[in-house]
């Protein structure tokens, strides 16, 4: 689960790519599928804050589910990106972070498995 907090002005908002398979979903509080996701999102730790999560239980190998941020317009400074995670139960693959940019190929810069 890659958690985000739209209560936090300055962050930006992600949107699905319509080349995967599956799709993420905003949800608050705990996932519906038992033990698989957090009980709040980590930003406020309640109901009240939300996150984005994947539900595999009928994915099929090989399939992603994709979003996207919009563009980062840098002038040679340095950039970061946090997020918190959430990777179990059964049929979870790999969480990416990539980057594109202008003209090159795309690069993954961090990546992890599931349980």
């Amino acid at each position: 689960m890659l958690q985000y907090s739209h209560h936090n002005p300055t962050f930006p908002h992600f949107f699905q790519l319509k080349d995967d398979k599956f799709d993420w979903s905003q949800q608050s509080g705990a996932t519906t599928s038992f033990r698989t996701g957090p009980p709040n999102d980590h930003t406020l730790g309640t109901a009240s804050g939300s996150y984005m999560y994947t539900e595999v239980s009928l994915v099929q190998k090989g399939w992603t589910a994709r979003l996207q941020s919009p563009t980062f317009k840098y002038r040679n400074t340095d950039k970061c990106m946090t997020l918190w995670y959430h990777m179990f139960g059964t049929n979870i693959g790999k969480l990416e972070v990539l980057l594109k940019v202008a003209g090159s190929p795309q690069k993954t810069l961090w990546s992890a498995s599931g349980e």
